[in-house]
């Protein structure tokens, strides 16, 4: 299998599924032709001090999860699907000017997340806003047929951060988003389904953060190690399977 390069774009849950789950360690091991970068938040100013000091200020950081001091102003707030459909319409340009541009001209793979925040889907018309911004990533996905795109489900917010009603409009989302009407027949996607590792499917807990992957504070959504280490290894045998489609 030739070396491929994939980049996880993301913010804080992303960068803690990296670093409490083991991802980059344990991929070397078990898809050691993978090279691994990741892009959380862009750099602040001064980023050798502030980066250590705001820990997800991160930028780009290469295959040993070392900072480079680069990163690609990817303007998205929270990665929300509107902020995804807006990099996705960005053209491919040669030389790359552009955040997307660089992305592709640089990555073999484009994996990529929305944060907690956006499973509060409070309405109707938040669910249909966010399946037609991925409907236009979608699309602009399809002008990179020699790219492979692989996508999360975002995951789901904790009891106390939401209602019932919105949750159950999150797993509607996470579901669309997997589902042949989405896809399609496409070769070059594929959705890692985030939602359902970390949620529950029934009872009163149903389509919000499983209790036990839960942090201590009552406001705090992120997913805690225990999470964070069962959805690596899920992630990772995601990643087996489908790497076998790139090679083609």
């Amino acid at each position: 299998m030739s070396t491929k390069k994939l980049l996880f774009i993301h913010h804080s849950t992303g960068a803690n599924l990296i670093r409490q789950g083991n991802l980059r360690q344990i991929l070397k091991k078990k898809i050691p032709t993978l090279q691994f970068w990741d892009h959380s938040y862009n750099l602040l100013p001064l980023w050798q001090v502030t980066a250590r000091i705001v820990p997800y200020q991160t930028g780009l950081s290469d295959k040993d999860g070392h900072l480079t001091g680069i990163d690609f102003r990817i303007e998205i707030a929270n990665t929300d699907p509107q902020g995804y459909a807006n990099l996705f319409s960005q053209p491919v340009n040669v030389p790359a000017d552009n955040a997307f541009s660089k992305i592709v001209t640089n990555f073999d793979i484009v994996m990529f997340k929305s944060c907690f925040p956006v499973t509060k889907i409070e309405s109707n018309r938040q669910l249909e806003h966010y399946k037609n911004c991925y409907i236009k990533i979608r699309d602009n996905i399809d002008r990179l047929p020699d790219k492979y795109f692989i996508l999360f489900t975002p995951p789901p917010l904790r009891r106390e951060m939401t209602k019932s009603e919105y949750a159950v409009r999150a797993r509607k989302y996470a579901d669309w988003m997997k589902s042949v009407e989405y896809i399609g027949k496409r070769e070059n996607m594929a959705v890692f389904d985030f939602f359902d590792i970390l949620s529950d499917n029934e009872g009163e807990n149903a389509n919000l953060l499983k209790r036990s992957y839960c942090p201590f504070l009552f406001f705090d959504s992120h997913p805690n190690k225990k999470a964070n280490n069962v959805a690596a290894l899920k992630l990772i045998g995601f990643l087996l399977q489908h790497l076998k489609k790139v090679e083609g």
